[in-house]
Protein backbone atom coordinates (compact mmCIF):
# COMPACT_ATOMS: atom_id res chain seq x y z
CA UNK A 1 0.00 0.00 0.00
CA UNK A 2 1.26 3.70 -1.00
CA UNK A 3 0.78 6.96 1.30
CA UNK A 4 -1.44 9.08 -0.68
CA UNK A 5 -0.64 12.86 -1.63
CA UNK A 6 -2.96 13.83 0.94
CA UNK A 7 -1.37 12.16 3.72
CA UNK A 8 2.38 13.83 2.13
CA UNK A 9 0.68 17.24 2.27
CA UNK A 10 -0.70 16.48 5.86
CA UNK A 11 3.20 15.64 6.74
CA UNK A 12 4.58 18.68 5.59
CA UNK A 13 1.56 21.43 7.03
CA UNK A 14 2.03 19.77 10.56
CA UNK A 15 5.56 19.12 10.47
CA UNK A 16 7.13 22.38 8.87
CA UNK A 17 10.24 22.34 6.70
CA UNK A 18 13.45 23.32 7.85
CA UNK A 19 17.77 22.90 6.74
CA UNK A 20 18.79 23.99 9.96
CA UNK A 21 18.26 21.45 13.08
CA UNK A 22 15.74 22.72 15.66
CA UNK A 23 14.33 21.72 18.71
CA UNK A 24 10.92 20.42 18.61
CA UNK A 25 8.38 21.08 21.42
CA UNK A 26 8.84 17.95 22.94
CA UNK A 27 12.42 19.04 23.02
CA UNK A 28 14.28 16.70 20.55
CA UNK A 29 16.39 17.95 17.83
CA UNK A 30 14.71 18.15 14.22
CA UNK A 31 15.36 18.34 10.68
CA UNK A 32 13.50 18.66 7.47
CA UNK A 33 10.47 17.92 7.47
CA UNK A 34 9.99 16.10 11.43
CA UNK A 35 12.93 14.05 10.87
CA UNK A 36 14.58 13.17 14.58
CA UNK A 37 17.07 10.76 13.15
CA UNK A 38 19.08 9.98 9.13
CA UNK A 39 18.32 7.06 7.63
CA UNK A 40 21.94 5.47 8.96
CA UNK A 41 20.02 5.89 12.47
CA UNK A 42 22.34 8.62 13.90
CA UNK A 43 20.15 11.24 16.05
CA UNK A 44 19.91 14.78 14.34
CA UNK A 45 21.69 16.90 16.83
CA UNK A 46 22.42 20.86 17.56
CA UNK A 47 23.98 22.74 14.64
CA UNK A 48 22.81 20.04 11.45
CA UNK A 49 21.99 21.64 8.55
CA UNK A 50 20.88 20.20 5.08
CA UNK A 51 22.27 21.44 1.57
CA UNK A 52 19.04 22.09 -0.36
CA UNK A 53 15.36 21.44 -0.02
CA UNK A 54 16.25 18.65 -2.38
CA UNK A 55 18.16 16.59 0.24
CA UNK A 56 15.08 17.69 2.83
CA UNK A 57 12.62 16.12 0.74
CA UNK A 58 15.10 13.15 -0.06
CA UNK A 59 15.62 12.23 3.82
CA UNK A 60 11.94 12.86 3.99
CA UNK A 61 11.10 9.82 1.90
CA UNK A 62 13.63 7.89 3.19
CA UNK A 63 12.81 8.04 6.75
CA UNK A 64 8.98 7.49 5.31
CA UNK A 65 10.04 4.18 3.67
CA UNK A 66 11.31 2.98 7.21
CA UNK A 67 7.88 3.73 8.50
CA UNK A 68 5.80 2.58 5.72
CA UNK A 69 7.20 -0.81 5.88
CA UNK A 70 6.94 -0.82 9.86
CA UNK A 71 3.39 -0.08 9.67
CA UNK A 72 2.49 -2.10 6.51
CA UNK A 73 4.48 -5.51 8.80
CA UNK A 74 2.17 -4.41 11.98
CA UNK A 75 -1.18 -4.38 9.54
CA UNK A 76 -0.80 -7.58 7.82
CA UNK A 77 -2.35 -9.75 9.75
CA UNK A 78 -5.18 -7.17 10.67
CA UNK A 79 -5.69 -7.27 7.01
CA UNK A 80 -6.94 -11.11 6.90
CA UNK A 81 -10.45 -9.91 9.22
CA UNK A 82 -10.46 -6.19 8.14
CA UNK A 83 -9.75 -4.21 4.60
CA UNK A 84 -8.10 -1.14 5.61
CA UNK A 85 -8.07 1.59 2.77
CA UNK A 86 -5.34 3.69 1.21
CA UNK A 87 -6.88 6.37 3.53
CA UNK A 88 -6.87 4.60 6.81
CA UNK A 89 -3.29 3.51 5.85
CA UNK A 90 -2.24 6.90 4.85
CA UNK A 91 -3.71 8.82 8.50
CA UNK A 92 -2.21 5.76 10.77
CA UNK A 93 1.73 6.34 8.82
CA UNK A 94 1.02 10.24 9.80
CA UNK A 95 0.40 9.15 13.16
CA UNK A 96 3.58 6.50 13.53
CA UNK A 97 5.98 9.48 12.01
CA UNK A 98 4.79 11.64 15.03
CA UNK A 99 4.69 9.07 17.87
CA UNK A 100 7.26 6.44 16.13
CA UNK A 101 6.35 2.51 15.77
CA UNK A 102 6.88 1.39 18.82
CA UNK A 103 4.03 4.11 20.74
CA UNK A 104 1.77 3.12 17.78
CA UNK A 105 1.81 -0.61 17.91
CA UNK A 106 0.94 0.13 21.66
CA UNK A 107 -1.75 2.15 20.86
CA UNK A 108 -5.47 2.04 20.96
CA UNK A 109 -5.86 2.85 17.15
CA UNK A 110 -3.93 -0.51 16.07
CA UNK A 111 -5.98 -2.25 19.28
CA UNK A 112 -9.34 -1.45 17.86
CA UNK A 113 -8.22 -2.15 14.46
CA UNK A 114 -7.09 -5.51 15.41
CA UNK A 115 -10.58 -5.74 16.91
CA UNK A 116 -12.17 -4.82 13.05
CA UNK A 117 -14.20 -1.53 15.40
CA UNK A 118 -13.03 1.41 12.45
CA UNK A 119 -15.41 3.49 14.42
CA UNK A 120 -12.79 3.72 17.70
CA UNK A 121 -9.90 3.40 15.99
CA UNK A 122 -10.74 6.62 14.04
CA UNK A 123 -11.49 8.37 17.31
CA UNK A 124 -8.18 6.94 19.11
CA UNK A 125 -6.10 9.21 16.90
CA UNK A 126 -7.31 12.07 19.31
CA UNK A 127 -6.22 10.42 22.15
CA UNK A 128 -2.28 12.15 21.35
CA UNK A 129 -2.74 15.01 21.82
CA UNK A 130 0.22 15.55 24.51
CA UNK A 131 3.67 16.92 24.79
CA UNK A 132 5.36 16.14 28.10
CA UNK A 133 2.14 15.16 29.39
CA UNK A 134 0.40 18.53 28.24
CA UNK A 135 -2.74 18.87 25.54
CA UNK A 136 -1.21 21.41 22.89
CA UNK A 137 -3.56 22.84 20.52
CA UNK A 138 -0.91 22.01 17.38
CA UNK A 139 -1.18 18.08 18.14
CA UNK A 140 -5.23 19.03 18.83
CA UNK A 141 -5.53 19.80 15.85
CA UNK A 142 -3.39 17.28 13.57
CA UNK A 143 -5.16 14.72 15.10
CA UNK A 144 -8.40 15.96 14.18
CA UNK A 145 -7.05 16.61 10.46
CA UNK A 146 -5.58 12.69 10.60
CA UNK A 147 -8.75 11.65 11.87
CA UNK A 148 -10.93 12.91 9.19
CA UNK A 149 -8.34 11.39 6.59
CA UNK A 150 -9.02 8.35 8.33
CA UNK A 151 -12.48 8.60 8.08
CA UNK A 152 -11.68 9.55 4.17
CA UNK A 153 -13.16 12.45 4.79
CA UNK A 154 -11.11 15.90 3.76
CA UNK A 155 -8.32 16.43 6.48
CA UNK A 156 -7.71 20.40 5.47
CA UNK A 157 -11.20 20.98 6.83
CA UNK A 158 -9.61 19.94 10.43
CA UNK A 159 -9.79 23.52 12.02
CA UNK A 160 -13.64 24.12 10.86
CA UNK A 161 -14.66 20.87 11.45
CA UNK A 162 -13.13 20.47 14.98
CA UNK A 163 -14.79 23.92 15.87
CA UNK A 164 -18.39 22.49 14.73
CA UNK A 165 -17.99 19.76 17.38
Amino acid sequence: MKLTKQALELLLHFEGFSLKAYKCPAGVWTIGIGCTYYPDGTKVKEGDILASPAEVFSLKHKILEGFIQGLWDMLEPVQKHTYITENEFSAMVCLAYNIGLGSFKNSRVLKFLRDGDKYNASKSFLLWNKVNGKITLGLVRRRYAEMLMFQGKNWSEYEEKRLEG
